[in-house]
């Protein structure tokens, strides 16, 4: 395996650096924009901090930061390593780096909730055959299943994952807030929650889906609306505009 540098201090990177350690990965080197953070993580896991990416020595450098610090960094990055950056969205094509891959977590990542990597799909894709090699063997290394994808494909599932996870979040924190400014019980929607997901998962979800949209039952949906805040009468208008849509017989 080669050596390992990462560039960033945030979820993604804080998440690799730990699968790294614990799996006794040759992780070397971290350099972050955050200086604070990222002498942290190296004083945590015992690994190198440099001050520029110039100064990077490993061979595989693994760039978790924004969509739009990518291009920036690779601009810094010495020419010879192979560059491997952990986003979903931007395609492989837009740079012009020559030995460029992705390793992208398939996985709603914070850094307060540590995963073993099992839980963590990669999307794996790479300019070059060996390329891809080094990283299906840096996934199995880690005992985390991975996929060949590219960057068209990875868009979309990129495009699914925030209507699962990123909406999903939103109308659950929704949901909390409704409950709370009536000074309910928010726990109460915790075994709703789960069965949610295991009925979805178990019939699909177009064979679980329920609610008054479904039913057109107009009354009850007039009483939600007089009880939500304008900003929360939008989406539930919309969201039940698209059921009624997309259930239409």
């Amino acid at each position: 395996m080669q050596r390992i540098g990462i560039i960033g201090s945030g979820n993604v990177a804080s998440c690799l650096v730990r699968l790294f350690a614990e799996h006794q990965l040759p992780l070397v080197e971290l350099y972050a924009r955050n200086t604070d953070k990222g002498q942290q993580l190296c004083q945590k896991h015992q690994i190198r901090f440099v001050s520029s990416p110039t100064d990077l020595q490993a061979e595989l450098l693994i760039l978790c930061v924004t969509d739009q610090a990518i291009a920036p960094l690779m601009d810094q990055i010495p020419a010879g390593r192979f560059v491997v950056y952990t986003a979903g969205a931007p395609d492989l094509a837009h740079f012009n780096y020559p030995n460029l891959g992705v390793f992208y977590p398939y996985q709603s990542i914070s850094a307060q909730r540590p995963l073993a990597a099992s839980k963590i799909p990669f999307l794996l894709e790479a300019k070059t055959t060996q390329g891809l090699k080094t990283l299906e063997a840096l996934a199995l290394s880690l005992g985390a299943p991975s996929y060949l994808c590219t960057s068209h494909d990875r868009l979309r599932y990129h495009l699914a994952a925030v209507f699962v996870n990123n909406f999903g979040n939103l109308l659950l924190l929704e949901a909390q807030c409704i409950l709370k400014d009536a000074q309910l019980e928010p726990k109460a929607l915790t075994l709703l929650l789960q069965e949610t997901l295991d009925k979805a998962l178990a019939i699909g979800p177009e064979q679980a889906q329920t609610g008054p949209a479904l039913r057109n039952d107009s009354p009850t949906m007039q009483a939600h609306r007089a009880l939500l805040k304008h900003e929360q009468q939008l989406l539930y208008d919309c969201l039940s505009q698209r059921i009624q849509e997309r259930f239409r017989t």
